[in-house]
């Protein structure tokens, strides 16, 4: 295996870069993907939200976080969630899910009619 080295040398920085012609790139980078997803049942004017949302890849010891708004002003960090509405109305429901390591999210929303 050959390894070149390059010098880039500007007014006050020095940086080196390491080359290594002989090997193959690793196309198999195991990036942590989330796909929000959730179901949810109705009593009256709450509604027992329960997260379905999958992985893949690993987090790497970030932490996972899931964000619940409701459509109604309010929002709550947990898993699962029961949150009461203030009146008879359509409220749009979202979830996302997010990770403290990587800058990538995803989210899920339904309609949820209480009329």
């Amino acid at each position: 295996m050959k390894h070149y080295i390059f010098i880039l040398i500007s007014l006050f920085t020095i940086t080196f870069f390491t080359s290594c012609k002989d090997e193959k790139p690793n196309n198999n980078i195991d990036i942590w993907s989330p796909h929000a997803n959730f179901t949810y049942e109705i009593d009256g004017l709450t509604v027992t939200f329960r997260n379905k949302t999958t992985h893949e890849g690993t987090e790497y010891g970030g932490t996972t976080i899931y964000t619940w708004y409701f459509g109604d002003g309010k929002h709550e960090n947990s898993y699962h969630v029961t949150h009461t509405y203030p009146k008879k109305d359509i409220y749009k429901a979202t979830l996302v899910v997010s990770s403290t390591y990587w800058s990538i999210e995803d989210e899920h929303f339904e309609y949820i009619d209480l009329r």
